[in-house]
């Protein structure tokens, strides 16, 4: 038997220059599951892109209008919760 750690559902970014697209390189179920800060702030100035197949998304990509630089940390919400992977 082998332990795994918790997946905390996070994809971290540091763009120098601005950029607007940051993909959630972990599965997700619903556009509302998806968090994003940039430099600790929670936004909620982007849009979701997503194709779901059978419920889930594997290409899931916050997209902001305006590109964004610094700390940007795409989460899934139940990982914020401290949930860890759901």
């Amino acid at each position: 038997m082998s332990t795994t750690a918790p997946d905390k559902r996070i994809t971290t970014y540091s763009p120098v220059v601005a950029t607007t697209e940051f993909a959630a390189l972990f599965p997700v179920f619903d556009n509302g599951d998806i968090k994003v800060y940039v430099d600790g702030e929670p936004c909620t100035n982007f849009a979701v892109s997503a194709v779901y197949v059978e419920g889930v998304s594997n290409n899931v990509k916050a997209v902001f209008a305006v590109g964004v630089t610094g700390k940007v940390e795409v989460v899934r919400h139940a990982a914020e919760l401290g949930l860890g992977a759901l």
